[in-house]
């Protein structure tokens, strides 16, 4: 009797899980998190005191409407200076989210200087319901020109309408014995005259090449550049030109040849503020009547470096410089594209695929993609993708060839829209 009573029990048992679990079953799936709402517009002062002619003080954010903050488990408030990237961070519970200071010394702030504020509402990590607020981006004093501090380092402007020029007498030139190659780039406005300099790369068609970096003139010929692009920002004139000089001899140069000339402007040495341009590539040929970018891709290994079949060069102007990447890419004429090659161990090179560049991407408002191109790099037999975060920025994950005690060592890369690259593990 007590036998036949424990199998009713567990029957009913059963039955009641049975009966919970197709419950839990029919539900629907968890909804997708919804954004905390988007912070108000809020007021900045700046509480400010002056004491031995140094201002001191606070940045003072005051919202009226807290109750956006309600189910946030913080408030965040970021802020930087445009002018020189330096930085404060408050984060505030909800509570005291009506107003926030932050130091306008540890911003280094100067009468004058125009504040980029963020302001989010940050969601509990574990919170099943809310994920954080699209920050709400302001400035001190009100500029149209605000932009998100958490993005204010920047690409340098390219080198732009350089020349590039042989000195040589006409029997030198025919006979091919030497010279001096001579490249003028014109400074324009003070954002190139903040910078440490112009790096270059010289290669004929024959595949010889040579390299360096140009620093720029004096300080004294910077200040008054600087000065005289303030007077001029408007018409943006140019300042002044810097010349880039080595011997022809450096590159074997032959008459019958052509080169190609890649510079970049070069940031100063630890800059918070601004990141190497991208390359501008340039042609010469000692007729000046021949289209010198045909002949360079008519005669340059592999057909202009399309890299089929393990060719020659890699085609356009390549944003990642790095001798050892297992992946090259590189941009067509205007940056509308990028091309991968796979580079081999011989330094020959192999097409992979082409995508969107990330300014095209992101003049477009392109949505997020997690896989822009993937497949196998031959050349180095490993696997590689290429993303897009919705936000102009798109990274290249992938594998150097398996060496030593290394495999699967990753390369990981991200372009921005200013084709600036930069290197998270290599």
């Amino acid at each position: 009797m007590n036998t036949d009573r424990c199998h009713i029990v567990v029957c009913l048992v059963l039955v009641l899980l049975l009966a919970v679990t197709g419950q839990a079953l029919a539900q629907d799936p968890p909804a997708t998190k919804t954004p905390l709402p988007v912070p108000e517009s809020p007021v900045v002062t700046l509480d400010s005191n002056i004491e031995n002619d140094v201002e001191t003080g606070d940045f003072v954010v005051t919202s009226s409407n807290t109750s956006v903050f309600n189910n946030a488990e913080s408030v965040e408030l970021f802020s930087a200076i445009e002018s020189r990237r330096t930085e404060a961070e408050e984060i505030v519970s909800p509570a005291d989210a009506g107003t926030i200071r932050i130091s306008a010394e540890d911003l280094e702030y100067e009468d004058g200087d125009i504040v980029s504020f963020s302001l989010t509402g940050l969601a509990a990590l574990d919170d099943a319901t809310y994920s954080d607020s699209p920050s709400l981006i302001f400035c001190y004093p009100v500029h149209e020109s605000c932009s998100d501090p958490r993005t204010l380092v920047r690409s340098l402007p390219p080198p732009v309408d350089a020349t590039v020029s042989l000195s040589a007498t006409a029997q030198a030139q025919t006979e091919g014995t030497g010279g001096t190659f001579e490249v003028n780039i014109p400074i324009r406005g003070t954002v190139i005259a903040s910078a440490d300099g112009f790096q270059w790369n010289a290669h004929n068609s024959d595949g010889n090449s040579a390299s360096g970096q140009e620093n720029l003139g004096t300080s004294q010929v910077l200040v008054q550049a600087q000065a005289e692009a303030e007077v001029q920002a408007e018409a943006q004139a140019v300042d002044s030109f810097e010349t880039i000089q080595f011997g022809a001899d450096l590159i074997d140069f032959e008459p019958d040849e052509s080169v190609r000339i890649t510079l970049r402007t070069v940031a100063p040495s630890g800059s918070n503020i601004y990141v190497d341009s991208h390359p501008v590539v340039y042609y010469f040929c000692v007729d000046p009547d021949v289209d010198c970018a045909a002949l360079w891709n008519s005669s340059v290994p592999g057909g202009g470096g399309d890299g089929d079949g393990g060719g020659g060069g890699v085609g356009g102007n390549c944003l990642n410089t790095d001798e050892a990447a297992p992946i090259k890419v590189c941009a067509n004429a205007d940056y509308s594209s990028y091309t991968l090659y796979g580079v081999y161990q011989d330094s020959t090179v192999q097409s992979l695929s082409s995508v969107t560049s990330a300014s095209s991407l992101c003049g477009a408002k392109a949505e997020a993609e997690d896989n822009l191109a993937s497949g196998t790099n031959v050349a180095a037999n490993k696997a590689y993708t290429v993303s897009y975060d919705g936000d102009c920025t798109m990274t290249l994950s992938t594998y150097y060839a398996d060496k030593g005690p290394d495999v699967d060592k990753p390369y990981i890369i991200t372009i921005d829209e200013h084709h600036t690259v930069r290197y998270v593990q290599w």
